[in-house]
């Protein structure tokens, strides 16, 4: 199974003077560096909008990451880049990232809920006349335990 997006992103071109936006479960935004597999979508069409869910890393984690290679990469194609990082266990667990071309007017992080906040699932940029919200969902598993508690992100969530 591949790492990288399935879709041919060259059918997904925007109109003119539209924007193209990309949303990616990278499942360790190290790892699919390592796989080449970043670069590779990076130097295809264009991108305006990344959206990066299952990040695994903190933003200095990414600048020391390869002698910083990682964030070279990055800062090249999206001057402006928001991180939701996950402050549990020091970091590396879930995150979410939205990485552009433009700069938004607005972006926040979390969901106003301090418990899943800490997580780093949700971060929010606000483009023009719309928002953009990029979100790693958690997975609720099998135990009645863990639906519940997935619930309770979803519930947060909706408000």
């Amino acid at each position: 199974m591949s790492s990288s997006p399935s879709v041919a992103l060259s059918a997904l071109a925007p109109e003119p003077g539209g924007i193209s936006i990309l949303l990616w479960n990278v499942n360790g935004i190290r790892s699919v560096y390592r796989k080449g597999a970043l670069e590779r979508l990076l130097q295809g069409d264009r991108i305006d909008v990344l959206v990066l869910t299952e990040v695994k890393s903190s933003l200095l984690k990414l600048r020391k990451f390869k002698s910083g290679a990682l964030a070279t990469l990055l800062d090249n194609c999206f001057p402006y880049q928001y991180f939701a990082e996950c402050r549990l266990h020091g970091g590396g667990l879930h995150g979410a990232a939205i990485l552009s071309t433009s700069s938004p007017r607005f972006v926040s992080y979390g969901m106003d809920d301090e418990e899943w906040d800490l997580h780093g699932r949700v971060v929010n940029a606000v483009y023009g006349s719309y928002v953009l919200v990029g979100v790693y969902v958690p997975s609720p598993g099998f135990s009645p335990e863990t639906v519940n508690r997935v619930r309770s992100f979803y519930v947060g969530f909706a408000r």
